[in-house]
């Protein structure tokens, strides 16, 4: 028989638990552990709870690459709510037909893009801001009941033929994606390249392959891309596994 399924918020909380002092996520100089990164994912979600984010709601995710993107995309999960990312290098017209069409309430994001985004009738929360009430937070895990046919995320294609259309990805598509699969096997010994945009399907595959799996999760900082500035992080980052586009496969 099949073993039983689980969502993609079990699982880490699993890793978290196994393999608590591995480092889960490197940016800049900055490391984090298993431990770590579960205990403030854990704080940012019950900071949301507070502000009235619910199970089954779609939250957005306007954030560079970073630590706090991650934490708030793990945030979002524990409440059982849904994230819905959206790339800071859109056009602003594209961000805020993105969040009508989306009926978003909630907006979590960085203080240098909170300008940019209506107050009206949208909570924005900005992660780079609020040390000081999620320190007072309980770490603890919520304990959220959540199904793997629960959606984890909204992501809106490019709009090519038209309007951009939200697609709807569950927790079971995620975990069949980077567990036990036949295509690649990822170790706690891995380090994962995470160098895609948010609203780019390949993200699914960078963070949750790592997170998932006790890998480290590698983010390149956001930015222009240089091929000599990304041999440069692969080789000092030490990275095992990238997902690269064919054309930048090709350069490389």
């Amino acid at each position: 028989p099949y073993p039983r399924e689980k969502s993609v918020t079990e699982l880490f909380e699993e890793c978290s638990r196994k393999d608590s002092s591995s480092i889960a996520l490197r940016f800049h100089d900055q490391t984090m552990t298993y431990c770590e990164l579960n205990a403030k994912s854990n704080q940012m979600a019950r900071y949301l709870q507070k502000r009235g984010v619910e199970k089954g709601e779609f939250v957005g995710l306007a954030l560079e690459r970073s630590v706090d993107l991650i934490i708030g995309m793990l945030a979002i999960l524990k409440l059982g709510a849904v994230y819905v990312p959206i790339d800071e290098s859109y056009p602003l017209d594209r961000k805020l037909f993105m969040l009508a069409d989306a009926t978003l309430q909630v907006l979590l994001t960085q203080t240098s893009f909170v300008e940019q985004f209506p107050k009206e009738q949208l909570l924005i929360v900005s992660l780079d801001s609020l040390f000081d009430e999620l320190s007072e937070c309980d770490r603890k895990n919520l304990n959220v009941k959540i199904d793997p046919k629960d959606l984890i995320y909204l992501n809106y294609t490019s709009g090519s033929t038209g309007k951009p259309k939200g697609v709807e990805v569950c927790h079971r598509g995620v975990v069949r994606l980077v567990k036990n699969t036949d295509w690649i096997d990822v170790s706690p010994d891995d380090r994962i390249l995470q160098m895609a945009s948010i609203s780019f399907d390949a993200t699914t595959f960078e963070v949750w392959s790592a997170l998932l799996n006790g890998a480290s999760l590698c983010i390149y900082p956001s930015g222009k891309l240089t091929m000599e500035e990304l041999v440069d992080f692969i080789i000092k980052q030490q990275v095992t596994v990238a997902l690269l586009t064919a054309r930048l496969f090709d350069l490389f």
